[in-house]
This record gives C-alpha cells, sequence and structure tokens, in this order.
C-alpha cells in the first residue's frame, strides 16, 4: 500500500470515530433509581486526566462496568475475534504454522493484560458532585482483610473520596481488624461493619455507630443475629439478596432486617423485574434502601450512590443512626444481552462507549487510533512489539511482589492473594518472558 493510500485510509477511519459519536450521541445521565426520573441535582464527573490516556480509560470503564452474567459471552466473543482476525493476517501474509501460534498466543496474552489493567491499575472512576445539603454513604466494602479482597486500607479509602463519597461503612468478612489500620482523620469518615456468615450460608452487614468485635457475632442464625444486633444499636441489612434467594423479603421483615440493598457493584445481574418488586416492598414496609459498591480492590470503580439529606447519618448522642429517604443515583445504561450483540461484542463496546462521550473525548480517543495506525503502517509499531514483552513481564514481576508485601500483614485471613492473584501475576510475567524470547526467531 502506497503512502497515499495509507493517509487515505487513516483518515477515513478517523472521520468514521467522529461521525459515529456525533450520530450516536446519547449521554448518560445520573438516574434516581427508586423514582426511575433524572435528576439535575447530581453531577457525574471524569477525571481530567482521562483524556490522556483515553482508549485505556475506555476499555477499563467498560470491563468494570459490564453486567457480571456477561463476562463469560464477552469474554468468549473477545477470544473468538482476537483469534479470528490474527490468523486472517497470519494467512494473508503466509506465516508458518510456528509464526501463526506464536501470534496467537501474543494476542490472547495481550488481551489479558489488558484485562489485568483494567482490574488491578487504580484508575478514578465517574465522581458524584453534589451540592451541600446532600451526603453520600457507601454501605459495604472491604479491603485486604477480607478473604476475596486484593487491596490495601488506603486504596479503599481512596476509592470513596475519589467517587465522591463523604461517608462509607468498612465492612470485612467476619472480621472488624481493619477498622484501626485507618488513620484517626480517615475513620472521621468510616464506620465499623462487618459481613457475617450467619449459620443458614447467608451474610448479613451489621452496621455500628460505634466500635465492636465481628467475633461476638460468629457462629449465630439469622434470628438470632438480627436481635442482637439491634440490642447494640445496630443496623441489620441484607446484602445482593438475589445471590442466594434463601429467604423470601416477608420472611426477612418478620425477622426484623431493617433494609436491602437493591443494587450492587460487584452483582449487577438483578432482575428488574424482581427489583422492583423488592422496592415496592421496602417503601411499603419503611425498610431502608441502599446501593453499594461492595468494593473488593477488583477495578476502582462505581455506578452507584446513596445519598441522603444533609441531616442524614448519627443522631446527636453518637449512639444511633438517622437515616432519611434515600434517593438511589446510577450512572448506568441498559445493556442488551441479545446474541447479536454477544457475537459482535468488541463493536458492541465500542457502540456502548461512542454514544456516551463528548467531542473532547472523540478526539482525544481518535488521536489515540491515529497514532496506532502510523505506528503500523510505517512499521514502527514492529519496534514497540518486540520490547512489549519485556517491558510486560517486568511490570508483572513489580506487581506480583507488590501483592506479596501487602499480603504479610493478613496471611490468615486473606486467601486470594497467595492462591490466586500473586501466582497469576508470576505467570503472566513468565508467559511474556517465553513471548519475548520466541520473539526474534519467529516474529
Amino acid at each position: 500500500m502506497s503512502n497515499a493510500a495509507k493517509i487515505k485510509v487513516l483518515l477515513s477511519l478517523c472521520f468514521l470515530i467522529i461521525f459515529t459519536s456525533a450520530i450516536f450521541h446519547s449521554p448518560i445521565e445520573p438516574t434516581d433509581l427508586l423514582t426511575q426520573m433524572k435528576t439535575r441535582d447530581f453531577v457525574i464527573e471524569f477525571p481530567k486526566w482521562k483524556n490522556f490516556i483515553e482508549p485505556f480509560y475506555a476499555f477499563t470503564f467498560y470491563v468494570l462496568t459490564l453486567e457480571r452474567a456477561f463476562y463469560a459471552p464477552a469474554l468468549i466473543s473477545w477470544t473468538g475475534w482476537i483469534l479470528f482476525l490474527v490468523l486472517i493476517y497470519c494467512i494473508a501474509k503466509k506465516k508458518t504454522i510456528i509464526q501463526t501460534l506464536v501470534r496467537l498466543f501474543y494476542g490472547l496474552l495481550l488481551f489479558a493484560s489488558l484485562l489485568a489493567w483494567s482490574v488491578f491499575v487504580p484508575l478514578d472512576g465517574p465522581k458524584l458532585i453534589k451540592s451541600p445539603r446532600y451526603i453520600a454513604v457507601d454501605f459495604h466494602s472491604h479491603s485486604r482483610y477480607s478473604h476475596d479482597n486484593a487491596a490495601t486500607e488506603l486504596s479503599n479509602y481512596k476509592f470513596h473520596i475519589s467517587a465522591g463519597y463523604d461517608y462509607f461503612f468498612i465492612t470485612e468478612h467476619q472480621n472488624t481488624n481493619s477498622y484501626f489500620h485507618f488513620s484517626p482523620t480517615q475513620r472521621k469518615r468510616i464506620f465499623e461493619g462487618v459481613q457475617m456468615q450467619v449459620v443458614e450460608g447467608v451474610s448479613v452487614l451489621l452496621l455500628s455507630p460505634k466500635e465492636f468485635d465481628a467475633a461476638d457475632y460468629s457462629n449465630l442464625s439469622i434470628t438470632e443475629i438480627i436481635p442482637k444486633a439491634h440490642e447494640n444499636n445496630m443496623l441489620v441489612i441484607m446484602p445482593h439478596w438475589w445471590k442466594w434467594r434463601k429467604f423470601s423479603f416477608a420472611d426477612l421483615k418478620e425477622m426484623g432486617i431493617d433494609g436491602f440493598e437493591i443494587y450492587n457493584c460487584g452483582y449487577r445481574n438483578f432482575d428488574e423485574k424482581t427489583r422492583e418488586s423488592l422496592i415496592e416492598f421496602c417503601k411499603e414496609n419503611n425498610l431502608l434502601m441502599t446501593a453499594s459498591t461492595d468494593w473488593h480492590g477488583w477495578g476502582y470503580m462505581t455506578d452507584a450512590w446513596t445519598v441522603f439529606n444533609q441531616t442524614s447519618i448519627l443522631s446527636a448522642d453518637g449512639e444511633t443512626f438517622v437515616f432519611g429517604e434515600p434517593q438511589i443515583i446510577i450512572y448506568r445504561q441498559k445493556q442488551s444481552g441479545t446474541l447479536a450483540r454477544f457475537i459482535f461484542e468488541p463493536l458492541s463496546a465500542y457502540y456502548y462507549y461512542i454514544k456516551n462521550v463528548n467531542m473532547v473525548d472523540a478526539f482525544s480517543f481518535t488521536a489515540w487510533f491515529a497514532a496506532g495506525l502510523i505506528l503500523i503502517f510505517f512499521g514502527i509499531a514492529k519496534f514497540i512489539f518486540k520490547h512489549i514483552p519485556l517491558i510486560l513481564s517486568i511490570v508483572f514481576t513489580i506487581s506480583a511482589f507488590y501483592y506479596l508485601a501487602i499480603f504479610v500483614a493478613v496471611s490468615d485471613v486473606n486467601n486470594t492473594l497467595p492462591f490466586i492473584v500473586i501466582p497469576a501475576l508470576f505467570a503472566m510475567a513468565a508467559l511474556w518472558i517465553i513471548i519475548w524470547r520466541l520473539y526474534d526467531k519467529t516474529l
């Protein structure tokens, strides 16, 4: 292809990006989940530096806001498209079988590394901007003191501040060990809680206005733990009821439950019809409704906030909670679950991205896209792809040692870091070294 033809292709594709962003532009607006009404009292703000890494930020936002039930089909679709496109390229370039296999491996490993970027790199997500008469509260979050968490207490705190929360509860699984690892200044924004498993196999959130020991609430049934928590002025919330569907709403109300999560950023696969029934039940029975991040350190973004009037939070004596009527602010678009969507998942991801971006974002995305094409058209990409494996191997090795360092303090409670995160990062580092060593011989 001549240089003139390359420039025409480049300009055409850049024009296509800008054109589609203008045609499909239909940005998400903050909506109150309880009324399904858009609200002008709240604004969503993204970090200003995101434009400098727009494609990477867009991919991260896509991964972290994907419906949980869509993970498997989306992953299958992306994998299929990567293999198909790399295979077509190798056939067109008449590559040998060994060269083709290495390229397929390279493509899949690069995609896996992008997924790892989305999960482990702490990019600030959307932030809720509100007037001083509102407060935003997160009722459910974790740190490395939970068995399935991958981040520190400081990461938890920074996440909540960057997302626009005024207060949050730290609700580790089965323990309250992390609370005093926050500084005294940080604890002014933090309330102690716990996600405690009961003998029936489900969990409840115990939320306290003062310090307590989670061990006092272990090995209890749900009918025992709720009244005991109430005796100590705690609230008891049922998290992600749809994960278990163990008890009916009415049964839990009869047991004394104080409220329900109606939205959880970690478990978004809650069908709308059942959610509407739960919301109606909570309204009829004056039960607290919350939207929680269920933050576990796997990605650092949220798309839901529980907001109250400023008069809410604690009574004058500091012994009991006083919450008014909540607003559940959602920054989210409905996503299709059709077969066609998953067959063309990369294009679907682009569509959901491009319809929401403003023109500054679109131009930034276009600039990155154009730069990538220039590197490919004029042979510079070969040099970059030769050195990416070594760079990524070093990055994954450093990351593995970082997670090993933060694991030491929680070796008695955390089994995700030693058995999943750290081995996976070392494995990625080893695989990239293999690709690096094979590059000169095959690519």
